[in-house]
């Protein structure tokens, strides 16, 4: 299952028409029927808003048959995994990069917060 398939078949599921997460987001109806025809992948902050307005997590929405398991569960090696996420990075805008970036470094900062806490 693509990107888009795996986006239809979770906008269906949670009751959306095209329209309705269209507005809920921001863009209009075409560019969700773009997104599940995969004519287009959305940025990722666009593909957040999508995960949020549908109450799902980004990671949720990005788990498509083109992603592998996790090198221990499937029996990958490590060189594998990491040379298929290096080949998703190579596809990503400077921009995209950045805001991914910036996600691990909020994450790692709230653990690093949690941590202090206990």
């Amino acid at each position: 299952m693509n990107f888009g398939e795996l986006l239809k078949s979770i906008r269906i599921a949670k009751g959306f028409t095209q329209e309705s997460l269209a507005d809920k987001i921001g863009v209009k109806k075409q560019t969700i029927s773009r997104y599940e025809n995969s004519d287009r992948e959305p940025n990722v902050r666009t593909a957040k808003r999508i995960a949020d307005a549908l109450g799902v997590s980004l990671a949720e929405l990005a788990l498509t048959d083109e992603m592998p398991d996790t090198p221990k569960s499937a029996g990958h090696r490590e060189e594998e995994y990491e040379e298929f996420y290096r080949n998703v990075f190579s596809k990503l805008s400077q921009e995209n990069i950045d805001f991914l970036i910036a996600q691990g470094q909020f994450l790692l900062d709230h653990q690093k917060s949690q941590d202090d806490q206990e």
